[in-house]
């Protein structure tokens, strides 16, 4: 059981850590990196996100005639 305890305080302590503690804003170095997609990676987002809704509704059109 203190086991548990230790993990789940550490655990609190480093979700703490990302923010100011003045603002309670995430600092500048906690915030992750984005890279912006291109070529292939995102074309392939973008046939999901088209393709998928068009699925769901021919599989649910399918299943009720």
């Amino acid at each position: 059981m203190q086991d548990v305890l230790t993990v789940i305080l550490l655990m609190e302590q480093q979700a703490m850590s990302i923010y100011n503690a003045a603002s309670f804003e995430a600092t500048p170095s906690a915030e992750p990196k984005v890279r912006k997609m291109s070529g292939l990676p995102r074309l392939a987002v973008w046939a999901v996100m088209i393709g998928a809704p068009w699925v769901v509704i021919v599989q649910a059109v399918r299943l009720i005639f």
